[in-house]
This record gives C-alpha cells, sequence and structure tokens, in this order.
C-alpha cells in the first residue's frame, strides 16, 4: 500500500490487533436495540458503530452508538469502564457537546443514545477553506466544548474534525466523547502500537483512530507528544489537537511534518514544528497562540483550554497591528461640498482610522445583525453566519488599511498633496457610507435580504478604487453656489440607502427613494451630476428601474466631488448559498 492511500488505517496496539477489540453483531433498519428502533446504519469507527434510531417512549429521533465490545480477561473491566464514562458524559450538558440521553448494554455491547445533529464535519467544512476568522469562530466554540468537558473531569483525546460537527442552525458540537477517558485515569505505559488490517503506515494512518490496550488514544495526525510516547494524556493533550486542528484550519496544513505514522512521531516529539506560511491577513498573535498550545511538553503550554480561548479572543481593538495596519487618520468631519476627513495635525497624524470603522462596524452591531439573520427562520443562515462576518470584517479591515495608506502617502512618506489627500479621504468617506447604509439593511433582514446578503457585501465598491489618482483628481468642481453645495452633499446618505438595498435585492422598496432622488437631483440644476430623462425611472422592474443616468462625466469618471454617482442597477444576483 502506497504511503498516500494508507492513511485511513486504523492503529491498534499489538493486543488489539490479535483481538482485543471484537466488532459485534450488525443491525438492520426496523430491528431493536432495548428500547431503540435502528432506521440507518450512519457510520462506524474504530471503536464502534453509529445508527440513526428512533425512541418511540419519547418519540424522538437520535444517534446511537454501540461500542465493539472486548474479549478475553480485559472485556469486562473495559465494558464496565465504558458504561462509567458514557454515564459521566450524560451528566454534562453544555451547548457545544453532544448531549447523551442514555447509556446501556445490549447483548454485551455498551451502548450510548446521544442528540442527532443534522448538519456536517468540521472536517468537511473546512475543506471549503474558511476565511481565518471564520476558522476562529467556529474552533473556539469547538473549545468551549472541551473546556466544559475538562471542568467535568473527562479527557477527549480524540479531538479532530470528524469529531466535531456543525449542525445547521450553526451550532458547533463535539461529539464521540463516548471514547473519552476520566481525568483521573492513569493511562501511561500503554503498549507499543501495531498496524490492524489492512497494514500500512503511510500518510492515511495519520487520520486514523488508534487504541492502546483496548483504549483510545487518538489520531496520529492529532495526537500529543505525550501520547505518540505512551505516556499519560490529561486535558493538556486535548488543547494540542485543539491547536492542530486550528492550524490547519487556518493554513491548510497541519503543523508537524511526516509523511506517516513513524516520522510524523519523530517530528511532534522533536517539536519540529513548520513555519506558520505568509498569510499577511492572519495576525500576528495568532500563530504566536498555537506555537504555545503545541508546545512538546505540556508544561509549557497553556495552563488549561479556558486560557487558550482567551488568548485568542480576547479584544485586541487597542492593538492596530491586530488588524494588519500601522495606524489610522485623525477624526473624521463632513464639511460642506467636501464631506471629508479633517487630518488631525497631531503629532501622530495617522493614529485612529479605527475609530472611524468602529464608529459603523461595532461589536454591538454586529450581535444586531446576527441575532436579526437567526431570527430568518432559515435553515442555514447560523452556519453561514461565519462566512459574512468574514466578509463583513474583511472589508472594514480593507477601509483601515486604505485610510491609513492615504494619510501615511501625505504626512509619513511625502508622496502625495494635500488636495490629493482631500480626494481620497472623501472617496473613503463614502465608500464607508456605503457600508453603514448596507448594515441598516442587515439590521432590517428579512429572508430574500439574508439569501443575498454575501453576495451584497461582495458587491460593496471596491476600496482600491480610492487610490485610483488619476480618476480622483478628474476636474469636475464644485458647485459654485454653496446653497446647492450643502443640499447635494445632503442627497449623499439617501443615495449611499438606495444602493444598498438594490445591492441588497430589495429593487421594490428602492424604487420610490431613487425616484425622489432624480427629482432632487434635477432640482439642483448641478450639471456633473443632473442625470438624463428616461422612461425607464417609471418600471418596476429590476434591471429597467433605476435613476435616470448621470451625465456622461459622472457616469464615465464618478468623482469624488459628485454626490450623484451614477446607481447601478445589475439583475438581482443568484444566491450565494
Amino acid at each position: 500500500m502506497a504511503d498516500d492511500d494508507a492513511v485511513d488505517v486504523t492503529l491498534v496496539s499489538s493486543d488489539t490487533a490479535r483481538g482485543a477489540i471484537e466488532r459485534g453483531r450488525s443491525f438492520e433498519r426496523g430491528q431493536a436495540i432495548g428500547r431503540y428502533v435502528v432506521l440507518d446504519r450512519v457510520g462506524e469507527g474504530g471503536m464502534g458503530v453509529v445508527y440513526a434510531a428512533y425512541d418511540p417512549e419519547l418519540d424522538r429521533r437520535l444517534a446511537l452508538k454501540l461500542l465493539h465490545h472486548g474479549i478475553g480477561e480485559r472485556a469486562e473491566a473495559r465494558r464496565v469502564r465504558l458504561v462509567r464514562e458514557a454515564q459521566a458524559m450524560a451528566r454534562l450538558s453544555h451547548r457545544n457537546v453532544i448531549v447523551v440521553h442514555d447509556v446501556g448494554t445490549f447483548d454485551d455491547q455498551v451502548f450510548v443514545a446521544m442528540e442527532f445533529i443534522e448538519g456536517r464535519s468540521l472536517g468537511a467544512w473546512m475543506a471549503e477553506r474558511p476565511d481565518w476568522r471564520a476558522a476562529l469562530h467556529v474552533l473556539v466554540q469547538a473549545g468551549h466544548g472541551l473546556a466544559a468537558a475538562h471542568a467535568a473531569g473527562l479527557v477527549h483525546r480524540d479531538f479532530k474534525p470528524d469529531n466535531v460537527m456543525i449542525a445547521h442552525d450553526g451550532r458547533v458540537v463535539v461529539t464521540d466523547f463516548g471514547l473519552a477517558r476520566a481525568a483521573n485515569v492513569d493511562d501511561s505505559g500503554s503498549e507499543r502500537l501495531a498496524v490492524a488490517s489492512p497494514a500500512g503506515t503511510g500518510r492515511a494512518a495519520l487520520a486514523a483512530t488508534v487504541t492502546a490496550a483496548g483504549a483510545i488514544m487518538g489520531t496520529p495526525a492529532y495526537m500529543a507528544p505525550e501520547q505518540h510516547l505512551g505516556q499519560g494524556a490529561d486535558a493538556r493533550a486535548d488543547q494540542f489537537a485543539f491547536a492542530v486542528v486550528l492550524w490547519e484550519a487556518i493554513y491548510r496544513q497541519r503543523p508537524f511534518p511526516g509523511d506517516d505514522v513513524a516520522s510524523l512521531a519523530y517530528h511532534v516529539t522533536a517539536g519540529n514544528l513548520r513555519e506558520p506560511p505568509t498569510q499577511p491577513s492572519v495576525p500576528g498573535w495568532l500563530p504566536r497562540a498555537l506555537t504555545r498550545a503545541l508546545s512538546v511538553e505540556p508544561a509549557q503550554r497553556f495552563a488549561d483550554m479556558g486560557a487558550l480561548l482567551h488568548e485568542l479572543t480576547r479584544d485586541r481593538a487597542w492593538r492596530p497591528r491586530w488588524w494588519g495596519i500601522a495606524a489610522g487618520v485623525g477624526a473624521a468631519a463632513i464639511t460642506g461640498v467636501y464631506a471629508g476627513f479633517v487630518l488631525d495635525r497631531e503629532p501622530a497624524p495617522c493614529a485612529s482610522a479605527r475609530e472611524h470603522v468602529t464608529a459603523v462596524w461595532n461589536g454591538e452591531r454586529e450581535q444586531t445583525v446576527e441575532q436579526r439573520f437567526a431570527a430568518s427562520g432559515l435553515s442555514y443562515a447560523r452556519e453561514q453566519w461565519p462566512v459574512l462576518l468574514a466578509e463583513l470584517r474583511r472589508y472594514a479591515d480593507q477601509w483601515s488599511a486604505a485610510y491609513v495608506d492615504a494619510c501615511e502617502a501625505t504626512h509619513v512618506r511625502g508622496e502625495q498633496s494635500e488636495a490629493l489627500l482631500d480626494a481620497r479621504m472623501l472617496c473613503l468617506a463614502r465608500r464607508l457610507d456605503e457600508f453603514d447604509a448596507l448594515l441598516t439593511v442587515f439590521e432590517q433582514a428579512d429572508v430574500a435580504v439574508v439569501e443575498r446578503s454575501l453576495a451584497a457585501v461582495q458587491n460593496l465598491p471596491r476600496l482600491r478604487a480610492c487610490a485610483q489618482l488619476e480618476a480622483l483628481l478628474d476636474p469636475v468642481p464644485p458647485p459654485d453656489d454653496p446653497t446647492v453645495a450643502v443640499e447635494l452633499e445632503d442627497l449623499r446618505p439617501e443615495l449611499a440607502r438606495v444602493s444598498a438595498l438594490q445591492r441588497a435585492g430589495l429593487y421594490e422598496v428602492a424604487i420610490g427613494p431613487a425616484r425622489d432622488l432624480v427629482a432632487r437631483a434635477d432640482e439642483l440644476g448641478y450639471d456633473p451630476c443632473t442625470p438624463r430623462r428616461s422612461s425607464s425611472s417609471r418600471s418596476a422592474r429590476p434591471r429597467a428601474v433605476r435613476p435616470r443616468r448621470p451625465s456622461n462625466t459622472c457616469a464615465r469618471r464618478s468623482p469624488p466631488r459628485c454626490a450623484g454617482a451614477p446607481i447601478a442597477w445589475p439583475g438581482a444576483p443568484q444566491s450565494p448559498w
């Protein structure tokens, strides 16, 4: 068997390889296991078979795991231990831990009746290459599940992507705790590992579950050094496995080299950690935290999962480099036609970009939008929220970076004039208005808005346009009449609102405000932003209903001083999910 094909092989102790674990009988649909009726066989792992089953007494669907029983002298002791540990799990209640409803034996096999999770595994989700923020959001929830188990005196010992489920409602659940071990059980001195049929020591074996002397030890790719060495494994081994999974989710590779179990064990126990791949968007504190959690010596890791989770989630808003930028610019002020940002003349001229973004996008607003999306009733809204959240945060980060670059180009690097800085800041101010308006729509989202939300964020105006100097300096003069200038600027928030409505697919809602904008622009008589007459504004169809197009000057260049820049009315975007 080739190395690359051998990674799914189950590795067991030499005792187990000789038959210490025996697979029990198989059950078909309609057969009973105690009071439970088998519906379907869901899957099988190294230590048991999982069935979808029905509980007629409580009228509910559940997952029923039958653990393979032992033979020989150890069988009864193992059975007693498995029941005891499953009972301990049944007493644990936490949102991020699978619920155990019942524990018992049937035909000498231990069974565990658990809630049935409708969703997909973390491994399947990771295959979609999530953004690092989405990965962190999901894994932190799983980490809370591990922390809860540790608080109850249990160690998982086989934490990996396939043992975490993401439910359709967005809930992240750690599963397979039936294979956990009480934290006070000494499992050191386990026997040397051997390979069960089919034989293999290649890459596939890295992702297989390992047993030693009839007790689950872990999966090689996620095992801590002490597990590879056959020593006792406590909660810090789970912390190590958690860090491996999070590293893999962020960097699309595991932290230690090794194409087979032997080479992997060597690198893990030697602490030969890979250098994290260069990803500018990933803040430096994240790989540092993971590196500590992946220490060879358990004592050098975080004290517990709670300490690691605190490091991964604590507020770093005061540290601008967490956002991948050097700093920001001074206070914002909208004054007349410029409606731009007035630079603070403090010695550090670029020091507060995040202030402007957090005035629009902050924790409170994030929570409001998340709750609104969850209330939509869409089955996938919670599951997809981390993806949308990552896009929103990315736009905020990019805005901050663009703001800093514009500021430093004048006040640090001396590469551009004050006039050009004003033009770039005005452009960024308008982009932030567009962002704010879309978030307002999200705060009132219905099902249709939720369905189009990801496309709406991805269709926000591109920030790189605010650095295209030729377009920014296009000679479109502001109105000579100061009254017209003020009235023109007053149109900008409503223009942003109409744009946000159309991005969210609310074309019918946008028709009225769009027509009002057309009428008000006509009244101002400011040539660069006066729309041409068009009968299409009377139509109710998304492609046809639009404000009358601005004159060629605005439509061609969208200059920064033109508050009546064209509103795009594309066809309704397809649902991103």
